[in-house]
């Protein structure tokens, strides 16, 4: 019935398809919020709304499908569940990719699975945690947050200051 394509990025978005039909699955997050914890006559009537106008192709894919607006709230609903990110599914990939790099470089010679457990074991001892911290702290310190409110791991320089904003201003000359 319902399927979750997944987005491969920026431009190319995460799709929900019923037949050849598809829409956007922020379309469908934000509309489901909207019609989540409603009477069903409201749930039905909201997602008809909902879809009126750009995305009838959907409604009428659901018509022909046979499916009852309401049946159809809760197939996409179980979809949602399942696929689509900002779910209370965490996507773990970036931070995994980062570990897995460290992990490379300290644990050489070990085995992948070798090299998680003794870094399991080594994050799992309460002193690792406040070592961190406080060497995050000390970081703060001494070199401060940067605009977007990371902190540094290097001190700032002027140099490389004055070359972003003339960067910022071609490329805002650009546009």
């Amino acid at each position: 019935m319902f399927s979750f394509v997944k987005g491969s990025g920026r431009s190319q978005k995460a799709q929900i398809k019923i037949g050849n039909v598809v829409v956007p699955s922020s379309v469908i997050t934000r509309l489901l919020g909207k019609i989540k914890g409603q009477p069903e006559k409201t749930q039905e009537r909201l997602f008809i709304a909902g879809l009126t106008g750009t995305y009838e192709a959907l409604l009428d894919e659901i018509d022909r499908a046979g499916i009852t607006p309401l049946q159809a709230i809760e197939a996409l609903t179980a979809i949602k569940s399942v696929g689509i990110r900002g779910t209370g599914v965490r996507k773990f990939k970036r931070e995994a990719e980062a570990v897995a790099k460290v992990l490379c470089r300290k644990y050489a010679g070990k085995q992948p699975v070798e090299m998680v457990d003794a870094f399991l074991k080594t994050v799992s001892d309460p002193s690792f945690k406040g070592e961190v911290v406080s060497i995050l702290s000390e970081l703060e310190k001494k070199n401060s947050r940067n605009a977007q409110g990371k902190i540094r791991v290097r001190p700032a320089r002027e140099d490389m200051k004055v070359r972003a904003v003339k960067a910022r201003a071609a490329k805002a000359k650009k546009k």
